[in-house]
Protein backbone atom coordinates (compact mmCIF):
# COMPACT_ATOMS: atom_id res chain seq x y z
CA UNK A 1 0.00 0.00 0.00
CA UNK A 2 1.41 3.39 -1.02
CA UNK A 3 2.47 5.75 1.75
CA UNK A 4 0.62 9.06 1.70
CA UNK A 5 2.42 12.19 2.89
CA UNK A 6 0.66 15.46 3.62
CA UNK A 7 2.11 18.93 2.86
CA UNK A 8 0.96 22.39 3.90
CA UNK A 9 2.13 24.88 1.26
CA UNK A 10 1.46 28.39 -0.02
CA UNK A 11 1.05 28.57 -3.76
CA UNK A 12 -0.24 30.27 -6.88
CA UNK A 13 -2.24 28.38 -9.50
CA UNK A 14 -0.31 28.97 -12.73
CA UNK A 15 -2.26 26.67 -15.05
CA UNK A 16 -5.33 24.46 -15.05
CA UNK A 17 -6.40 21.68 -17.44
CA UNK A 18 -9.71 19.82 -17.30
CA UNK A 19 -9.40 16.11 -16.52
CA UNK A 20 -12.29 13.78 -17.29
CA UNK A 21 -15.76 15.03 -16.37
CA UNK A 22 -15.26 16.55 -12.94
CA UNK A 23 -11.57 17.02 -12.16
CA UNK A 24 -8.65 19.30 -13.01
CA UNK A 25 -4.90 18.92 -13.22
CA UNK A 26 -3.18 22.02 -11.91
CA UNK A 27 0.30 23.43 -12.01
CA UNK A 28 0.81 25.17 -8.68
CA UNK A 29 3.90 27.25 -7.97
CA UNK A 30 4.48 26.72 -4.26
CA UNK A 31 6.88 28.56 -2.02
CA UNK A 32 8.00 25.38 -0.26
CA UNK A 33 8.16 22.79 -3.07
CA UNK A 34 8.50 24.79 -6.28
CA UNK A 35 6.18 24.00 -9.21
CA UNK A 36 4.17 20.83 -8.66
CA UNK A 37 1.45 19.02 -10.63
CA UNK A 38 -1.70 18.58 -8.58
CA UNK A 39 -4.82 16.50 -9.20
CA UNK A 40 -7.95 18.33 -7.98
CA UNK A 41 -10.62 15.65 -7.97
CA UNK A 42 -14.21 16.90 -8.27
CA UNK A 43 -13.11 20.55 -8.70
CA UNK A 44 -15.42 21.06 -11.71
CA UNK A 45 -18.57 19.98 -9.91
CA UNK A 46 -21.13 22.77 -9.59
CA UNK A 47 -21.20 22.76 -5.78
CA UNK A 48 -17.50 22.05 -5.24
CA UNK A 49 -15.78 24.39 -2.78
CA UNK A 50 -12.64 23.89 -4.84
CA UNK A 51 -13.85 25.88 -7.86
CA UNK A 52 -12.33 29.18 -6.72
CA UNK A 53 -9.42 27.44 -5.04
CA UNK A 54 -8.34 25.92 -8.36
CA UNK A 55 -8.81 29.05 -10.50
CA UNK A 56 -5.76 30.43 -12.27
CA UNK A 57 -4.09 33.37 -10.43
CA UNK A 58 -5.42 32.19 -7.04
CA UNK A 59 -3.01 32.54 -4.12
CA UNK A 60 -3.82 30.10 -1.31
CA UNK A 61 -2.59 27.87 1.46
CA UNK A 62 -3.00 24.37 0.07
CA UNK A 63 -3.13 21.01 1.81
CA UNK A 64 -1.63 18.47 -0.58
CA UNK A 65 -1.41 14.71 -0.24
CA UNK A 66 1.39 12.95 -2.04
CA UNK A 67 1.13 9.36 -3.19
CA UNK A 68 4.13 8.03 -5.11
CA UNK A 69 5.06 10.82 -7.55
CA UNK A 70 1.79 12.74 -7.66
CA UNK A 71 0.09 15.36 -5.52
CA UNK A 72 -3.63 15.45 -4.76
CA UNK A 73 -5.50 18.51 -3.52
CA UNK A 74 -7.06 17.78 -0.15
CA UNK A 75 -8.10 21.26 1.01
CA UNK A 76 -7.09 24.89 1.01
CA UNK A 77 -7.66 28.40 2.28
CA UNK A 78 -7.81 31.20 -0.29
CA UNK A 79 -5.56 34.15 0.52
CA UNK A 80 -6.23 36.19 -2.60
CA UNK A 81 -8.33 35.42 -5.68
CA UNK A 82 -6.63 38.35 -7.44
CA UNK A 83 -10.03 39.45 -8.70
CA UNK A 84 -8.50 42.74 -9.87
CA UNK A 85 -6.83 40.90 -12.75
CA UNK A 86 -10.21 40.05 -14.25
CA UNK A 87 -11.33 43.68 -14.28
CA UNK A 88 -8.98 44.67 -17.11
CA UNK A 89 -7.88 42.62 -20.13
CA UNK A 90 -4.44 44.22 -19.86
CA UNK A 91 -4.03 42.82 -16.36
CA UNK A 92 -5.03 39.33 -17.52
CA UNK A 93 -2.53 39.20 -20.38
CA UNK A 94 0.25 40.74 -18.28
CA UNK A 95 -0.33 38.22 -15.48
CA UNK A 96 -0.58 35.32 -17.94
CA UNK A 97 2.75 36.34 -19.44
CA UNK A 98 4.43 36.16 -16.02
CA UNK A 99 2.82 32.81 -15.18
CA UNK A 100 3.66 31.25 -18.54
CA UNK A 101 7.26 32.42 -18.37
CA UNK A 102 7.68 30.86 -14.94
CA UNK A 103 5.79 27.69 -15.85
CA UNK A 104 7.95 27.10 -18.92
CA UNK A 105 11.34 27.85 -17.40
CA UNK A 106 11.35 26.83 -13.71
CA UNK A 107 12.24 23.18 -13.11
CA UNK A 108 9.45 21.30 -11.33
CA UNK A 109 9.80 20.11 -7.72
CA UNK A 110 12.67 22.48 -6.92
CA UNK A 111 11.93 25.25 -4.37
CA UNK A 112 12.51 28.78 -5.73
CA UNK A 113 11.40 31.04 -2.90
CA UNK A 114 12.83 34.29 -4.29
CA UNK A 115 11.08 33.70 -7.61
CA UNK A 116 7.83 32.81 -5.87
CA UNK A 117 7.94 36.03 -3.82
CA UNK A 118 8.74 38.07 -6.95
CA UNK A 119 5.82 36.53 -8.87
CA UNK A 120 3.33 36.94 -6.02
CA UNK A 121 4.25 40.60 -5.53
CA UNK A 122 4.10 41.33 -9.27
CA UNK A 123 0.65 39.76 -9.59
CA UNK A 124 -0.58 41.80 -6.62
CA UNK A 125 0.78 45.09 -7.99
CA UNK A 126 -0.81 44.56 -11.39
CA UNK A 127 -4.05 45.60 -9.71
CA UNK A 128 -2.47 48.66 -8.12
CA UNK A 129 -0.01 50.17 -10.58
CA UNK A 130 -1.10 51.95 -13.77
CA UNK A 131 2.39 51.37 -15.19
CA UNK A 132 1.95 47.90 -16.72
CA UNK A 133 4.96 47.93 -19.05
CA UNK A 134 7.25 49.17 -16.30
CA UNK A 135 6.01 46.59 -13.81
CA UNK A 136 6.41 43.70 -16.27
CA UNK A 137 9.85 45.00 -17.27
CA UNK A 138 10.82 45.06 -13.59
CA UNK A 139 9.59 41.50 -13.24
CA UNK A 140 11.47 40.36 -16.35
CA UNK A 141 14.86 41.81 -15.47
CA UNK A 142 14.65 40.56 -11.88
CA UNK A 143 13.37 37.14 -12.95
CA UNK A 144 16.11 36.72 -15.56
CA UNK A 145 18.67 37.66 -12.90
CA UNK A 146 17.31 35.08 -10.44
CA UNK A 147 17.46 32.45 -13.18
CA UNK A 148 21.18 33.09 -13.62
CA UNK A 149 21.16 35.51 -16.57
CA UNK A 150 21.56 38.87 -14.85
CA UNK A 151 22.37 41.42 -17.56
CA UNK A 152 25.84 42.92 -17.35
CA UNK A 153 25.28 46.66 -17.19
CA UNK A 154 28.51 47.96 -15.62
CA UNK A 155 30.89 47.49 -18.56
CA UNK A 156 31.10 46.30 -22.15
CA UNK A 157 30.52 42.55 -22.42
CA UNK A 158 33.21 42.34 -25.13
CA UNK A 159 36.08 44.62 -24.09
CA UNK A 160 35.11 45.49 -20.46
CA UNK A 161 35.23 49.22 -21.21
CA UNK A 162 33.30 51.40 -18.77
CA UNK A 163 31.57 54.74 -19.22
CA UNK A 164 31.07 54.40 -22.98
CA UNK A 165 29.60 57.50 -24.57
CA UNK A 166 27.37 55.36 -26.80
CA UNK A 167 25.98 52.01 -25.71
CA UNK A 168 24.12 49.09 -27.18
CA UNK A 169 22.48 46.11 -25.52
CA UNK A 170 23.50 42.69 -26.82
CA UNK A 171 20.89 39.99 -26.22
CA UNK A 172 23.34 37.31 -27.38
CA UNK A 173 26.12 38.38 -24.99
CA UNK A 174 23.80 39.44 -22.17
CA UNK A 175 24.63 43.06 -21.49
CA UNK A 176 25.79 46.44 -22.72
CA UNK A 177 28.43 46.80 -25.40
CA UNK A 178 30.37 49.40 -27.34
CA UNK A 179 28.59 50.08 -30.62
CA UNK A 180 31.73 49.62 -32.74
CA UNK A 181 31.93 45.89 -31.99
CA UNK A 182 30.73 43.68 -34.83
CA UNK A 183 27.85 42.09 -32.92
CA UNK A 184 24.06 42.58 -33.07
CA UNK A 185 22.80 45.05 -30.49
CA UNK A 186 19.89 47.34 -29.61
CA UNK A 187 21.01 50.95 -29.35
CA UNK A 188 20.45 52.54 -25.93
CA UNK A 189 20.13 56.23 -25.27
CA UNK A 190 21.65 57.40 -21.98
CA UNK A 191 18.23 57.76 -20.36
CA UNK A 192 17.28 54.24 -21.52
CA UNK A 193 20.43 52.82 -19.94
CA UNK A 194 19.64 54.59 -16.66
CA UNK A 195 16.09 53.24 -16.91
CA UNK A 196 17.45 49.69 -17.13
CA UNK A 197 19.44 50.29 -13.94
CA UNK A 198 16.27 51.57 -12.28
CA UNK A 199 14.35 48.44 -13.28
CA UNK A 200 17.07 46.17 -11.96
CA UNK A 201 17.72 47.80 -8.61
CA UNK A 202 14.43 49.32 -7.48
CA UNK A 203 11.86 47.25 -5.60
CA UNK A 204 8.57 46.18 -7.16
CA UNK A 205 6.66 48.35 -4.69
CA UNK A 206 8.59 51.37 -6.01
CA UNK A 207 7.32 50.86 -9.54
CA UNK A 208 5.31 54.10 -9.56
CA UNK A 209 8.02 56.31 -8.06
CA UNK A 210 9.64 57.21 -11.40
CA UNK A 211 8.54 60.33 -13.29
CA UNK A 212 8.69 58.93 -16.81
CA UNK A 213 7.88 62.34 -18.34
CA UNK A 214 11.13 63.78 -17.01
CA UNK A 215 13.36 60.97 -18.24
CA UNK A 216 11.53 60.56 -21.59
CA UNK A 217 11.84 56.80 -22.14
CA UNK A 218 9.87 54.61 -24.53
CA UNK A 219 8.88 51.99 -21.94
CA UNK A 220 7.30 49.73 -24.54
CA UNK A 221 10.61 49.54 -26.44
CA UNK A 222 12.54 48.47 -23.32
CA UNK A 223 9.78 46.02 -22.39
CA UNK A 224 10.00 44.40 -25.82
CA UNK A 225 13.79 44.17 -25.58
CA UNK A 226 13.63 42.48 -22.17
CA UNK A 227 10.98 40.04 -23.41
CA UNK A 228 13.26 39.05 -26.29
CA UNK A 229 16.19 38.75 -23.88
CA UNK A 230 14.20 36.53 -21.50
CA UNK A 231 12.90 34.24 -24.22
CA UNK A 232 16.36 33.90 -25.77
CA UNK A 233 18.23 33.14 -22.57
CA UNK A 234 15.54 30.80 -21.23
CA UNK A 235 15.34 29.06 -24.63
CA UNK A 236 11.62 29.67 -25.07
CA UNK A 237 10.67 29.84 -28.76
CA UNK A 238 7.67 32.08 -28.21
CA UNK A 239 5.34 32.58 -25.28
CA UNK A 240 1.79 31.60 -26.27
CA UNK A 241 0.40 34.81 -24.77
CA UNK A 242 3.11 36.95 -26.41
CA UNK A 243 1.04 38.28 -29.33
CA UNK A 244 -2.01 39.07 -27.20
CA UNK A 245 0.22 40.81 -24.65
CA UNK A 246 1.83 42.98 -27.35
CA UNK A 247 -1.54 43.89 -28.88
CA UNK A 248 -3.40 44.78 -25.70
CA UNK A 249 -0.86 45.91 -23.08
Amino acid sequence: MATIKSFEVQGIVVSSVDYKESSKILKVFTRELGIVSVMARGAKRAKSKMQNLTSIFTLANFTLNRSKDFFYLEDGVILDLNIHLREDIKNIYAAQLCLELVNRSVVENEPQRDIFDLLAKTIRFLGISPNKHRLISMFLIKYISLMGYRPRLAQCVICSKKDMEKKGFSIEYGGICCIDHQIPYRYLEKNEYNYLLYLLYQRIDEVDDLDIVKINVDEKKINSMLLDFAQTKLEINRLMVFKAYQNFV
